[in-house]
């Protein structure tokens, strides 16, 4: 595990050894990060970083209920951090909120501040993944459960399959579905586990490749603003409806209610 860590570029870290062939956890950072170990386990490693940026943040308006409404300009800093890292977000399973203030009605907030977030190269590398979202006790953030292998052998029977209505408004979603049903294999139950699993993994990329869209256009425009020009660019003008466009078929989940 430490070989492995240190070869990734983290020279701090926590390691546990595996129990055999199985198990074994590591969690690694840079010598720049300041980190404190509460306590760790065969099973867990919780740590605490230290003067480090938090966001504390959402992406958009629809993951808060309660509260008052967050700045533009708040959302599209944590935007633009993700889109710097080309990281994307891993979605969830449960509760949508991960954050929550406040007993009454009155006083309730309710937030998505945790997340998931990855790379394309990782998402490659454990397309079959799972994130869930755990019921709190302690803390006012809910923990956060990633399994990287949740729809591989025994773990199937935990994950289940949801179309989406989005899927419908992509172009290539009826040949998606057709390639997939025409080079899966086995029994017919095991042949729409695979269309399901390719369908999932499709929709993934198509939300990466919107966002990269979205923040080329965005740019774009900043940058045509900032230009004097004496003749007409009948294309500025639609862009900004581009952009909405494209960020409102990115809509994975439900709104909460």
């Amino acid at each position: 595990m430490e070989r492995i860590r240190r070869k990734c570029g983290f020279s701090q870290g926590v390691d546990i050894s595996s129990n055999g062939s199985s198990g074994g956890l590591s969690i690694g950072w840079k010598d720049t990060v300041s980190i404190s170990i509460r306590s760790f386990s065969l099973h867990h490693i919780d740590i605490f970083v230290l003067n480090e940026r938090d966001f504390n943040e959402i992406l958009s308006l629809n993951e808060k209920k309660g509260g008052l409404l967050r700045n533009e300009w708040q959302m599209q800093n944590l935007r633009d951090a993700l889109g710097d890292c080309e990281l994307f977000d891993l979605g969830y399973n449960g509760n949508w909120y991960t954050w929550e203030w406040g007993r009454t009605s009155a006083n309730n907030i309710r937030a998505r501040l945790d997340r998931g977030v990855a790379n394309s190269a990782w998402d490659s590398l454990f397309p079959d993944y799972r994130l869930d979202h755990l019921p709190h006790s302690f803390s006012d953030h809910c923990p956060l459960l990633l399994d990287t292998c949740a729809n591989l052998g025994q773990s199937q029977q935990f994950w289940h399959f949801r179309f989406e209505a989005s899927w419908l408004l992509e172009s290539s979603c009826e040949a998606e579905v057709e390639h997939l049903w025409s080079t899966s294999v086995g029994s017919v139950p095991d042949r729409l586990l695979e269309v399901s699993l390719g369908l999932d993994r499709w929709f993934r990329k198509i939300r990466r490749d919107k966002r990269l869209s979205v923040r080329e256009l965005q740019k774009r425009i900043t940058d045509l603003k900032g230009l004097k020009s004496s003749g007409p660019h009948f294309w500025v003008d639609d862009a900004p409806a581009t952009v909405q466009n494209l960020a409102a078929q990115d809509r994975r989940f439900v709104e909460p209610p």
